[in-house]
């Protein structure tokens, strides 16, 4: 039994990676399955990569940021989904892991959720560092797991300190804020 799981684990990874770099290489769609039936399809829009994600009825449910080579993963049981194009640039939201989303699409770029909050920005700017890119928000504000914005998009830096409160930047004067 050990045998075949190594063996099936070893398909499945040889499966993802060759789909990676034949979407790399020209650009052709390539599609996996997760284990409770969905389906992702890997696309490409102009530099800018990003999964479709479709439910076991084959109904499409969003976009999902792509990250890391696959799916952006759930952090607090949230992840990242992608949409319209604003003055060229992509939209990001957030989809729960019970395929809920909380913010469609709206702001230039969304960090991953950490202490229940997700911080959002505008006034993006990515700078590409070999095969990463870095993400320079001009002002973030923060997203609670429901979708509402708790701190106006207006900060320099977020860092939240627990479920309660967080440390803002504005112009460069540091301060502690409450969460509630």
């Amino acid at each position: 039994m050990k045998k075949f799981l190594f063996f099936i684990l070893l398909a499945l990874l040889v499966f993802i990676t060759a789909c990676e770099h034949s979407t790399v290489r020209s650009s052709t769609k390539c599609s996996v399955y997760d284990k409770d039936g969905y389906k992702y399809i890997c696309k490409r829009d102009g530099d800018f990569w990003y999964w479709e994600y479709y439910g076991p009825n084959n109904k499409k449910i969003a976009n999902i940021k792509y990250f890391d080579n696959g799916p952006d993963y759930y952090s607090d049981g949230i992840r990242r989904i992608v949409g319209r194009i604003v003055d060229r640039k992509k939209r990001y939201g957030y989809i729960t892991n019970k395929n809920k989303i909380i913010l469609k699409p709206t702001y230039e770029f969304a960090w991953q959720f950490s202490n229940g909050y997700g911080r959002v920005c505008k006034d993006v700017t990515f700078e590409k560092m070999g095969e990463h890119t870095a993400v320079n928000c001009g002002k973030v504000g923060l997203v609670n797991k429901q979708g509402k914005l708790v701190l106006p998009v207006k900060y320099n830096s977020i860092n939240v300190k627990d479920k309660n409160s967080a440390e803002v930047t504005i112009r460069e004067k540091k301060s502690v804020v409450s969460l509630n």
